[in-house]
């Protein structure tokens, strides 16, 4: 569920909480009856179990901001000695201070080399010896995104978390969810095939050794990009449109953790052919300027699409710190949501406020986003037919396709809540 903060629109998202909605969600779509599949479904006296599902507190437990563990070792010495860090890529120590953005200490960004790691930061005392470069001024949009993150982290101080340095660690169990993933057995899924799950509460599904939970009244593609035509050969048009690409970017081939398709690919989906009149498209970009302006003056316009609003993701601590600098010259501690409409509006249906700042602690799977689920609905038509495209999650009453759709609804990531 979102906790919107009137003040300037903006809201925190409770990621572990919007799960647990969508696990929990009983409403009746009424959905036609679709080709069934081989399934071992739980007994009703296992509902309540599933129901009470909710993702590992681990896949949140996000202490400390993205640093490589010699970078961590360096910046806990410099916090025990006293000494004032500088080879800190994070824009405080561990929660915003009071006066932090008014009398900021000068951080100095230090490149780390995996095989070369740095095993002492140099402190103030020594700073003398090194040639310092210094961080770039902050920009206007980078600048109104800092101080709007900290006012909303200030306003929910039950929320966020003041940890001690007695207590960090370098994420040790976050990281370790996602390495824990790794060894998963990939479900063999027929591509193209429409899986569905028609009743109205959550199941579990068995693909191999893997156990999967399916939400209500859901239906779910798996396929290759060359494949979407799937999509097409189902008839369904659609009222809200979730996009996220694997963007083509120096990350994801340095990283190595998903296959990136090319921009030129992205302007064949079939949009039109896949959505109603006044449908709403909802894109998840890269800080890439030039994927930025491909998307504005190459992909909307194939897609026929017109550009309605555009919100920001800032990802933060436990703490409500950010998760890098906001000043830093390779990554932002944020990503982009552009939303997009497909010809004319309906009648009765909301334009989507432009600006909105989202603040979440991220989920430690890659490029795992924020569900659009509660946010989006005032910006719908009633009974909206939703779809998610490269999805990797299912959500309640919608339609989800991609490669890894199943991935985030693997039990090893569940637990069930006290």
């Amino acid at each position: 569920m979102a906790i919107t903060l009137k003040s300037d629109g903006g809201f925190v998202l409770d990621m572990e909480q919007l799960m647990r909605t969508v696990l929990k969600d009983t409403r009746d779509f009424g959905l036609c009856h679709l080709p069934n599949y081989q399934t071992s479904l739980v007994p009703d006296t296992a509902d309540a179990w599933i129901q009470s599902m909710q993702f590992k507190p681990a896949m949140f437990n996000l202490k400390a901001p993205f640093m490589m563990d010699s970078e961590f070792r360096a910046r806990q010495a410099n916090l025990t000695s006293g000494a004032t860090p500088v080879a800190v890529q994070s824009e405080s120590l561990f929660f915003p201070q009071p006066d932090y953005f008014e009398n900021r200490t000068e951080n100095i960004t230090t490149a780390f080399d995996g095989d070369k790691a740095v095993e002492d930061a140099p402190t103030v005392s020594q700073k003398k010896r090194k040639r310092r470069r210094r961080e770039p001024e902050l920009n206007e949009e980078d600048g109104y995104l800092q101080s709007a993150t900290a006012d909303m982290v200030s306003a929910l101080p039950n929320y966020f978390t003041n940890l001690l340095s007695k207590d960090m660690d370098n994420n040790l169990s976050y990281r370790a969810v996602s390495t824990g993933l790794l060894s998963a057995e990939k479900p063999e899924l027929e591509t193209g095939r429409c899986y569905d799950n028609l009743l109205s509460h959550p199941t579990i599904v068995s693909y191999g050794l893997e156990r999967y939970i399916i939400p209500a009244s859901c239906r779910y593609f798996s396929s290759a990009f060359s494949d979407v035509d799937c999509l097409l050969n189902d008839g369904r048009r659609y009222d809200f449109l979730v996009v996220d690409p694997p963007w083509d970017n120096k990350s994801a081939k340095r990283l190595k953790k998903y296959d990136f398709l090319p921009e030129e690919e992205l302007l064949k989906i079939p949009f039109k052919e896949l959505s109603c009149e006044g449908a709403l498209l909802a894109l998840w970009i890269t800080n890439n300027v030039r994927t930025k302006n491909f998307v504005e003056e190459r992909l909307l316009p194939a897609w026929g699409a017109v550009k309605e609003a555009e919100w920001t993701w800032v990802k933060v601590t436990r703490s409500g710190e950010a998760v890098c600098s906001f000043s830093s010259r390779h990554k932002k501690p944020y990503e982009k949501l552009v939303f997009a409409r497909m010809g004319k509006r309906g009648e009765g249906v909301e334009a989507v406020a432009d600006g909105k700042v989202m603040v979440s602690i991220p989920s430690a799977v890659h490029s795992h986003k924020p569900s659009l689920y509660e946010v989006a609905k005032m910006y719908l038509p009633e009974r909206a037919e939703c779809l998610e495209l490269f999805a990797r999650s299912l959500t309640p009453g919608w339609t989800s396709w991609g490669l890894q759709v199943l991935k985030l609804q693997n039990t090893r990531l569940y637990e069930a809540s006290s």
